[in-house]
């Protein structure tokens, strides 16, 4: 036991003497300059203070100008099929132009349609008589787009369901699972393609779990026992959800650009847009967990109530901007060397949600800025136990000098040792010698 607290003693006091001298290069300890050969903008971001850690920060600046080239992006639209459903889709298909016009002129898009079913359709591009499941630009005028659309969501909308056609994020995470082998032969999630994941609804994801408490005003679910069966088959049975549906669409676009979309009822307004103030209950909701998967790229909002032709242009411009957006930022230092709790992201300064993948060793930031934004990203080095050893250490009453080695390559520490009769007597002290990354 007394050899445990010598040794105890020893390492904290030697740690903290590491951290000292560490601290003193800098701030952050050091800086990392990422990309030296552009000119990039010095920054007043202020990360959480870190005491006596080792870290670095990682710089990158977006690109300012969409680079030329083709830009190959893939438009999916996840359709839910319920009745109420007709003349929104008819509106979108007739206003399909509005997002394709907002696109850069050499786009060669695509575009595809995933019916949110779980029955035989499930994960499956939709194709019907006469239009095949995937539309390519490149070989279709936009008016002969716009009438196979009409005539794929007309169609889509006439087969029936047993989840009444609203398990979108089931739908999808089939066709990036199970389904993605017969859906990229198909020609459609190119892996050198950006993607752009489309949503609309009246109600609620069916598969997201609903909140128990409302905003005052908003009436309860008129189909609240038959939603919360269906979550409970389809969805918690086979470890469904939409933080597995997004990890789904990130593994399959890795660093590519991607972006989700959703037109919903966004306010208290949009649902009694349709519906009758003095209702009882209501069969349309807030876009729950449509919400919740456009915040993970930062994509496109906006209400199902609202002008169609306005929404699709925004969803345009933000696979335009997507282009020149990175949002996925490889670390400098090993993921053995970065402890993931210290992590923390940046653009032009301001503190930004993040998401740190140490198997890829990578941080995702759905908002990653605009054309010429900085990105920063801090990351600290694990607290580790120097290789060192106790010389001249006899456990003897009125021993006056011992001995203490260590090494540590990367930075110049010092270091002190203390012992002593029992741990509340450590009253014999040892300095090193110097500042130096070889103390033997």
């Amino acid at each position: 036991m007394k050899s445990i607290v010598r040794i105890f003693s020893l390492f904290s006091l030697f740690v903290l003497a590491l951290s000292s001298c560490s601290k003193q290069e800098s701030s952050f300890a050091q800086t990392t300059e990422v990309q030296p050969t552009k000119d990039i903008r010095l920054t007043d971001t202020t990360f959480p203070e870190l005491p006596d850690r080792v870290c670095v920060v990682d710089r990158h600046e977006q690109e300012r100008d969409v680079p030329p080239g083709v830009k190959k992006l893939d438009i999916l639209f996840v359709m839910d099929t319920s009745s109420s459903m007709w003349n929104d889709w008819e509106q979108v298909s007739r206003q399909i132009g509005s997002l394709v016009n907002a696109l850069p002129q050499e786009t060669d898009f695509r575009f595809a349609v995933v019916l949110g079913h779980v029955g035989s359709w499930n994960g499956k591009l939709f194709y019907t008589k006469g239009v095949p499941p995937v539309l390519e630009g490149s070989k279709r005028s936009l008016a002969q787009i716009s009438k196979d659309l009409k005539k794929l969501f007309h169609e889509g909308m006439l087969l029936k369901d047993k989840s009444t056609g609203e398990a979108s994020f089931h739908s999808l995470y089939a066709a990036t699972t199970k389904r993605l082998k017969e859906n990229r032969n198909l020609g459609f999630f190119r892996d050198d393609a950006a993607l752009s994941v489309f949503f609309m609804s009246d109600e609620h994801e069916i598969g997201f779990p609903f909140p128990k408490r409302q905003a005052p005003g908003i009436p309860p679910r008129c189909d609240a026992k038959s939603e919360d069966a269906i979550k409970k088959k389809y969805y918690d049975a086979n470890g469904i959800t939409m933080e597995k549906t997004f990890q789904a669409l990130k593994t399959i676009q890795g660093d590519r650009p991607l972006l989700t979309n959703a037109f919903a009822n966004l306010t208290i307004a949009d649902l009694f847009k349709d519906n009758p103030r003095d209702s009882k209950c209501l069969y349309d909701s807030l876009g729950y967990g449509y919400f919740d998967i456009v915040g993970k790229t930062n994509g496109v909002l906006y209400s199902i109530q609202s002008n169609k032709a306005l929404g699709l242009q925004m969803v345009g411009a933000a696979a335009s901007k997507a282009f020149a957006i990175k949002n996925t930022f490889e670390l400098s230092k090993p993921a053995e060397d970065v402890d993931a709790l210290t992590v923390a992201a940046a653009v032009d300064s301001a503190l930004v949600p993040f998401e740190y993948d140490p198997i890829t060793n990578t941080a995702y930031l759905p908002n990653a800025g605009g054309p010429g934004s900085i990105v920063e990203i801090r990351h600290c080095e694990p607290v580790r136990v120097p290789d060192w050893s106790i010389e001249n250490f006899r456990n003897e009453a009125q021993q006056y000098l011992v001995d203490l080695s260590w090494v540590t390559p990367q930075y110049a520490t010092a270091g002190k040792i203390l012992w002593g009769t029992s741990q509340n007597q450590l009253i014999n002290e040892q300095m090193s010698n110097g500042t130096k990354t070889n103390h033997q």
